[in-house]
């Protein structure tokens, strides 16, 4: 904590190429030996590691079996014999150009025996509930890169003159715009509880986290190819008004991979899902007020209180069906296509219960077939569906306008029922025009394009006030 408040960097070496994600074949060793710990072996794909003042390590600690023998470690590098330390020739990236990828190779480096993080073995557990945090938390944060670039594109097509009018003008570019502010709330939001869980049901975010990154990560990403698409070959420019849209368009790249791929996500999720079609989902508990409220104070976060499994036991997806029964009333397309589309998604819980329960043990490793890998995705978008509908229904109460409007929220389901493979369902004229009404605003307001909009003082990115 003093190192990084002073302004210096940890580097974190998790990764061997040749085992990706499969942390319990890790390689690299620190041994005892007199007293002290050898460093043996090589880290690969470590983000600053040249720059860092002090690494932490995910090591073999133990020759013996099993997932007790791999422990985690903090090295400042100034204790580090520097014959015995090499770093690995820099990774050439496309976008990111600033982060340099690297890796660093010890050979019988000492450490002081007392540099193991927590209890030695049990690296892995606490690994696996910190990747909880970061796979909330850095999704999220880039939600901020589709934020800028959907006001990049908007300045874009308000200034582009087709055909006597400008390009926003145009039926399809205002449709295409609409459906990404659509979705990027919907992202938003999912991320909003996913994160506000991480404090409120720890015990349950085992699910929640690969849940986020598997979601977050797509939408973002088809958001920015449906924004390049409406700026056509102005997307590939270095000068001008829309220039910072192709730096953005390859920096949020390794959302989908950085970090862990949204393959691994539903690897992890695949073997839970029998035992909450078990439990969780026929007992139906609702989760609590505060994970739906974007802004409300939050406990501290309690790091020990995360689960590496969440043992059946999950209260978002159930939410839905309880908020669905506590519905106000309310008239006009919105409210008919929320309840209709919200009922759909709790149907849906109901039969993702009974397809889980009946799935072959054979079926929950990677080995899976799609049907299996199937289920992830259609529990995420139940996950996805209550997130949204919550959060509108609960900010009725809370009186804040734009959370408490029903459209931005049926505009979610709707799109969310889109059939598996098919492009993104075009929303209906009630919910495009009122979204538009809303977009547009936020565009004049400088309000941004998130779930809660910015202060009306803040300055945009590229506008005066704001360095770049």
């Amino acid at each position: 904590a003093a190192l990084l408040g002073a302004g210096g960097r940890i580097a974190v070496a998790y990764h061997e190429l040749a085992h990706g994600n499969d942390m319990t074949r890790t390689e690299f060793t620190a041994l005892p030996a007199g007293g002290r710990l050898l460093l043996d072996g090589r880290k690969e794909v470590i983000t600053n590691v040249r720059r860092a003042d002090a690494l932490v390590l995910f090591a073999r600690t133990s020759t013996a079996p099993g997932s007790r023998s791999h422990s985690q470690l903090y090295a400042e590098k100034a204790d580090l014999a520097a014959d015995r330390t090499a770093y690995l020739p820099r990774y050439r990236t496309t976008g990111m150009r600033g982060v340099q990828l690297g890796g660093v190779r010890f050979d019988a480096c000492p450490l002081p025996a007392g540099s193991v993080l927590g209890a030695p073995g049990r690296g892995l557990e606490t690994a696996l509930r910190s990747f909880q945090i970061t796979r909330t938390t850095l999704v999220s944060m880039s939600a901020g890169i589709v934020d800028s670039a959907l006001e990049t594109t908007l300045r874009h097509v308000r200034a582009r003159r087709l055909y006597g009018r400008t390009a926003a003008d145009l039926p399809h570019v205002r449709s295409v715009l609409t459906g990404v502010f659509s979705d990027l709330l919907t992202a938003d939001c999912f991320a909003t509880v996913g994160t506000r869980a991480l404090h409120l049901l720890p015990a349950e975010t085992a699910i929640h986290a690969q849940a986020v990154k598997f979601f977050v990560s797509q939408a973002l990403l088809d958001a920015m190819n449906r924004l390049s698409g409406v700026l056509g070959a102005a997307f590939y420019l270095r000068e001008g008004p829309a220039a910072r849209f192709q730096k953005l368009l390859r920096d949020i790249q390794p959302v989908g991979f950085g970090h862990a791929a949204r393959a691994a996500c539903q690897v992890s999720l695949l073997p839970q899902l029998p035992l909450l079609a078990r439990r969780a989902w026929r007992e139906g508990h609702a989760a609590p007020s505060a994970l739906f409220a974007p802004g409300e104070e939050l406990p501290p976060l309690d790091f020990g209180a995360l689960a590496l499994s969440a043992s059946g036991r999950e209260s978002l997806g159930t939410s839905l069906a309880a908020g669905l029964a506590a519905m106000p009333d309310g008239q006009g397309p919105a409210y008919r296509l929320l309840r209709r589309y919200g009922e759909h998604f709790a149907r849906e819980l109901t039969r993702l219960g009974e397809d889980c329960a009946a799935l072959d043990p054979a079926e929950l490793s990677v080995t899976a077939s799609p049907y299996a890998y199937d289920l992830t995705s259609r529990y995420v978008d139940v996950l996805v569906a209550a997130s949204c509908f919550e959060t509108w229904r609960r900010a009725r109460h809370s009186g804040t306008p734009f959370l408490s409007d029903p459209h931005w929220a049926a505009a979610a389901l709707y799109r969310l029922s889109t059939p598996r493979g098919a492009p993104p369902r075009t929303l209906p004229a009630p919910l495009e025009d009122a979204l538009w009404e809303r977009l547009s605003e936020r565009h004049r307001t400088g309000g941004g394009y998130l779930l809660v909009p910015r202060s009306p003082h803040h300055h945009p990115v590229g506008t005066p006030g704001r360095q770049q």
